[in-house]
């Protein structure tokens, strides 16, 4: 309990509140909510052994239909990277709620100069890429 109130308190005293500070729930369906957010996520990502272009990952998440939700789409990269957990590494995500995420690049709709930008979850980095290269996807709502 000590310890739970040590972590509510440096929380409270951060001027923007990561995920962990808030905590997820598990729904049991396929998703997760975040209460940091009220952003309900797609528990597992689509990797499946492939990756997805920009446009693809589009298509994926407009076609998702998860949990009777068909309202799924690309995150922002703000959105994205708010559950990231910089405390960890290779992935840096609460694997409890987000199991068998890869260490590799997630796609966002943000668009970069000239491509899009992507969240690595290897460390929590944010960088662009292009388009029509490979990344990962994890839609949300």
């Amino acid at each position: 309990m000590k310890n739970m109130q040590t972590l509510t308190g440096v929380c409270l005293m951060m001027l923007s509140m990561p995920a962990w500070c808030a905590g997820f729930n598990d729904n049991g369906d396929g998703t997760v909510t975040d209460f940091a957010t009220g952003l309900m996520w797609q528990q597992g990502d689509a990797h499946n052994d492939s990756t997805y272009t920009s446009l693809g990952a589009f298509i994926f998440c407009d076609n998702l239909n998860l949990a009777g939700k068909t309202d799924w789409r690309r995150p922002s990269v703000r959105e994205l990277s708010s559950i990231v957990d910089y405390r960890r590494s290779r992935p840096s995500i609460d694997l409890a709620y987000f199991p068998n995420t890869i260490s590799g690049r997630y796609w966002s709709f943000t668009p970069a100069p000239t491509n899009r930008f992507v969240v690595s979850f290897s460390r929590g980095f944010i960088t662009s890429q292009d388009s029509d290269l490979g990344a990962n996807i994890r839609c949300v709502r």
